[in-house]
């Protein structure tokens, strides 16, 4: 079953007293990894990012199609990675004339 890939924005809030850049980045990897030992999450904020469907157009039905076949082919090279495009036709009535709107969906 297919699910739609979800973007999100994670911050991460600490203060660091450090020397220098090095010291503090040094600090801070040993408190990300006292955090995730913890699953201590309260130093971040997770924020949904709202996915723009992508849209692509084409002014000619001989490209719309070889977009289309080829498609298969991108989820075959997509599939080791877990995620898979799922194309819908747009019927417009503007140019570009023959569009299809994408959206990247997580496989298991």
């Amino acid at each position: 079953m297919a699910k739609e890939l979800k973007t999100f924005k994670i911050t991460y809030y600490d203060e660091i007293d450090a020397t220098n850049e090095e010291e503090c980045k040094d600090f801070l990897l040993s408190h990300l990894t006292r955090d995730v030992k913890y699953s201590d999450v309260s130093c971040f904020k997770i924020e949904e990012r709202q996915m723009k469907v992508k849209e692509i157009g084409f002014n000619d039905s001989y490209y719309s199609e070889g977009f289309k076949e080829g498609i298969p082919i991108i989820n075959s090279l997509l599939k080791k990675y877990g995620l898979k495009i799922q194309t819908k036709f747009i019927d417009a009535n503007t140019e570009p004339e023959y569009r299809h709107s994408l959206t990247i969906e997580r496989i298991e």
